[in-house]
């Protein structure tokens, strides 16, 4: 169910004046990787000290392999998100086009493709800087936090996609598909057992959905709309300080401008990208970031915009 308002007071509050106009992006986050070297340090620990974040298994990826994650579980969460996916069997149109000898072919090649797709999202992982961005936030470094700030650089991506017609859809396809096989990755690898797995997934994918809605919705109209969706769904209603949200909505504008002049031949048969730096204030480093003391605490969800699947 759709239970997203349109505009937050917080977000009339600031003031459109306050809420510089740039542009967009999206980037994404991989974590395929971790099959490998689950089985070797798998371990699972629960405390007050426990450090279950993200942090703690970044290194895991270091110097390891990615693959596109193909299984059924994986398949399913992309059919329910909410993104345009190819036809799986050409229409009626199609079909009397190539009869008709008309070619109907994609620009390029379609392994290309799935593998550009694949390093789209590990570029929105390995190149986005989740510890400056719970900082930016004020976010706890926990596992829910993570999807959140993936969650808006895939959206960047989508952004992007939706330009480039069947081709687009196709890569979005591998796109969605290698987020959410990475999601279930570095849940297995920290530990979280298959139940607890499959209830939190059930209810990002409904996040997911209407965070896609609420950002679109922000992107087509002024920066305060934009605001209202970054403070309801990066935020989670917390209370924060307008440059904060000012920063973000600064940065969501800027990268979406950026991946505009991106070439389309280079997105769609490699799909290796740079984000642009991260201009807002950033709190002191040196502070340690709030941890969750158990599991259960990595896959907390405060109250957010759902879509059901």
């Amino acid at each position: 169910m759709y239970t997203v308002c349109r505009t937050s007071q917080m977000a009339i509050s600031l003031g459109a004046a306050q809420i510089a106009s740039r542009g967009i992006q999206t980037c994404c986050r991989s974590l395929s990787c971790l099959t490998t070297l689950a089985g070797n340090q798998q371990q699972t620990t629960s405390g007050p000290h426990a450090d279950l974040t993200y942090s703690r298994w970044a290194y895991l990826r270091r110097g390891t392999q990615r693959h596109i994650g193909t299984s059924p579980q994986s398949l399913a969460l992309v059919r329910r998100s909410a993104v345009a996916l190819p036809d799986r069997k050409p229409g009626p149109f199609k079909r009397l086009m190539e009869q008709a000898g008309i070619p109907v072919q994609m620009r390029y090649n379609r392994f290309k493709i799935r593998v550009a797709g694949l390093n789209l999202y590990t570029s929105c992982v390995d190149n986005v800087d989740c510890q400056q961005f719970f900082r930016a936030c004020g976010m706890p470094d926990t596992f829910f936090s993570w999807f959140l700030v993936t969650e808006l650089h895939v959206w960047m991506c989508l952004v992007r996609l939706k330009q480039e017609g069947q081709e687009g859809k196709y890569m979005v396809h591998y796109l969605i598909m290698s987020m959410w096989h990475d999601i279930q990755e570095r849940g297995r690898v920290m530990g979280i057992p298959s139940i607890k797995m499959k209830e939190s997934l059930k209810k990002m994918v409904e996040q997911f959905n209407a965070a896609l809605f609420g950002y679109d919705e922000g992107l087509l109209s002024n920066d305060s709309v934009l605001a209202a969706a970054l403070w309801r769904n990066l935020f989670v209603r917390r209370d924060i300080e307008p440059a904060q949200l000012a920063d973000m909505v600064e940065y969501v504008r800027q990268q979406v401008q950026y991946l505009e002049t991106l070439d389309t031949a280079q997105l769609l048969q490699v799909g290796r990208i740079k984000w642009l730096p991260f201009k807002g204030i950033v709190p002191d480093k040196t502070t340690p970031l709030p941890k969750a003391s158990s599991l259960d605490e990595e896959l907390v969800f405060p109250e957010v915009d759902k879509i059901g699947s």
